[in-house]
C-alpha cells in the first residue's frame, strides 16, 4: 500500500499518537486518583467528626 505523503502510516505518526494517548489517560487517572484520595479524606474527617461526638 502507497501512501506517499499521508502522515497516518508513518512509524512516527503512530508512536506519537499512541504517546499523546497515553499522556491522556494518565492525566485522567491523576484526576480520578485525586478525586478519590478528597472523597477518602472527606469520610475519614466524617468518621472523626462522628466518633467525637459519640465520645460526648
Amino acid at each position: 500500500m502507497n501512501q506517499s505523503g499521508a502522515t497516518a502510516g508513518s512509524k512516527e505518526f503512530g508512536s506519537r499518537e499512541k504517546a499523546v494517548e497515553n499522556q491522556y489517560v494518565r492525566e485522567k487517572e491523576a484526576e480520578q486518583l485525586k478525586a478519590l484520595k478528597a472523597s477518602m479524606d472527606a469520610a475519614a474527617a466524617a468518621k472523626k467528626e462522628a466518633s467525637k461526638s459519640d465520645s460526648k
